[in-house]
């Protein structure tokens, strides 16, 4: 069931997709709605968690879920540890865990919860990019501004509603002139990452020595041992290289 924030999106999201539809490029399905946790809206620091763009490659046809837009919402009931919500880093643990990390960092440690279930409750989670290239290989376009552009309208609902004090952000995304000047104009804190995903950790980040400090809040160890392999190099490249980009203009 969704929440009245998760409601108001939908009823946005609806309306762009009937006046938009889908890019040419992209496969003829609707974007999925944010995830928002139910206290969210009642955070004392509200946190809005971009992931880059969901993969349907593996989709033949135009249904994912009983309803599209609601998809983030199908929680799965294979979830033991950190919820299945219809994405992937969220599944694994992996964008979860630098979204709490990055918490602790700012100094939030004790806003929020220590178990990653009740965690998610407290944030809003969706992917930057609202569409999938109808391709048979998953390409991602988080660096193309002509594809992200057709997202805008979405991005822009949305953070008018979710009105977040802090956004995580794919780098490769924040790094567009044109995104920033469009999207990102209100007074927020901007963490912008890299994907926390294996090829990431393998290939950029391989050669990270693990820093201790990334221990030093108390839900540390056991997020990190029950995520993905790899996540304490990179919370080590986050404790060293993390970069708060804050927007003044109001």
């Amino acid at each position: 069931m969704l929440n009245e924030t998760e409601l108001k999106i939908e009823n946005e999201y609806k309306s762009l997709f009937h006046d938009e539809g889908a890019p040419e490029w992209a496969k003829n399905i609707e974007p999925a709605i944010p995830w928002v946790g139910k206290r969210y809206s009642h955070s004392s620091v509200k946190i809005l968690i971009y992931g880059s763009a969901e993969n349907l490659t593996y989709a033949s046809g135009q249904t994912i879920t009983k309803n599209n837009f609601r998809r983030n919402r199908e929680v799965s009931d294979n979830s033991k540890y950190f919820k299945h919500i219809h994405i992937t880093p969220i599944n694994d643990g992996s964008l979860l865990t630098v979204a709490r990390y990055v918490l602790s960092r700012l100094g939030h440690d004790k806003k929020f919860s220590e178990n990653p279930r009740e965690f998610i409750e407290e944030v809003s989670v969706v992917n930057l990019c609202k569409f999938s290239i109808d391709s048979k290989k998953n390409k991602d376009y988080a660096n193309k501004l002509s594809y992200l552009k057709k997202s805008f309208s979405y991005i822009k609902k949305e953070l008018e509603i979710l009105d977040p004090d802090i956004i995580i952000i794919p780098s490769s995304s924040y790094k567009l002139a044109t995104l920033k000047k469009e999207l990102f104009v209100k007074k927020r804190i901007m963490i912008p990452i890299y994907q926390t995903n294996l090829r990431v950790i393998n290939s950029h980040l391989n050669k990270t020595p693990v820093n201790d400090k990334v221990y030093n809040y108390s839900f540390s160890k056991e997020w990190l041992d029950k995520g993905i392999k790899g996540m304490p190099k990179y919370l080590s490249w986050l404790e060293e290289k993390m970069q708060i980009t804050q927007v003044l203009n109001n």
